[in-house]
């Protein structure tokens, strides 16, 4: 083996936490979304009503998905999607 092919398989586990830090999914478990968004739900109830009155819309988008028997949140589109139906209950409210 040269010096060189040494030198790389040295400095790969290095990089193998870099590696798989990139491919963690984005995905937040309930309660911690509800407490990290409290300024827009600010009790477990508020936040439990929103899910139930729009659960089908926040699956289909993406936003909800279940896991090992645990409900997580895929933050990136829970976001839009309350953006979404937060401006439609705006503009319903505004005819």
């Amino acid at each position: 083996m040269t010096t060189e092919s040494t030198e790389t398989l040295a400095a790969a586990p290095a990089s193998v936490p870099a590696q798989a830090s990139s491919l963690r999914l984005p995905l937040v478990l309930w309660n911690d979304y509800q407490r990290d968004n409290a300024h827009i739900f600010p009790t477990p109830q508020s936040w439990k009503w929103f899910v139930h009155q729009h659960r089908a819309e926040l699956i289909e988008a993406g936003a909800l998905c279940y896991v090992a028997g645990r409900v997580f949140v895929v933050p990136e589109a829970f976001d839009g999607t309350v953006v979404k139906i937060g401006t439609r209950l705006a503009a319903a409210r505004a005819a």
